[in-house]
């Protein structure tokens, strides 16, 4: 993902429409090096193929607000999914921290690890909020105002590229073959169907 250089983000991104942060703030990608990535286990991964849609995952983990937690948890979450889980690589393609970064995860060249199964992984990109973001679990977070601006920018850039169109931006919940998971909590659930209505009256004003 190449840096994307935009406007100074607002002062209060909440009282706006999700798509006007689009187009403010600075999105750039942090390369797996950054925060310390194992190398992927290339025998455990599939080809991708061709990307029609993108599902949005928290981390279900308690972080705060510093960059260096976020790759710690990141590494955590890598450990897991390849020592624990015996997958390929780290189950996502994104990870955005509390504070509006971005890092890369398992290459969009493979197929990812995060939507259930092998057909619900299909041609998905899986982006990952780090937090906590089920209401009803001890510790429960808000997602933060930069984590939100990401997201937005971060989903936007990948649908115009990859011709994603907003009925395929999921939850994880949405997409699973059981819908047997309460990912990613009711306030990140209720930011994706904002976006998506918001991408519907876009597409069709154009």
């Amino acid at each position: 993902m190449p840096e994307v250089e935009t406007s100074p983000p607002p002062t209060r991104p909440e009282a706006s429409g999700l798509l006007e942060l689009e187009g403010r703030g600075t999105l750039s990608v942090l390369r797996r090096s950054a925060w310390g990535s194992r190398a992927a286990v290339p025998s455990r991964l599939d080809p991708m193929g061709q990307i029609f849609r993108l599902t949005v995952h928290h981390s279900a983990m308690v972080v705060g607000d510093d960059r260096q937690e976020a790759a710690e948890q990141i590494r955590s979450i890598q450990r897991r999914h390849i020592g624990a889980n015996h997958w390929g690589d780290i189950g996502y393609h994104f990870l955005i921290a509390r504070d509006g970064s971005v890092f890369e995860g398992r290459e969009l060249e493979w197929q990812g690890a995060h939507a259930g199964d092998g057909r619900t992984n299909r041609g998905n990109i899986g982006i990952c909020l780090l937090g906590q973001y089920k209401a009803d679990e001890p510790g429960a977070q808000v997602p933060t105002r930069a984590q939100v601006r990401a997201l937005v920018q971060l989903t936007c850039s990948l649908c115009e590229h990859y011709d994603i169109g907003p009925d395929a931006i999921l939850t994880h919940r949405e997409i699973h073959p059981t819908h047997a998971t309460e990912c990613p909590g009711e306030q990140v659930s209720a930011l994706v169907k904002r976006l998506r209505t918001e991408l519907r009256l876009r597409n069709r004003a154009e």
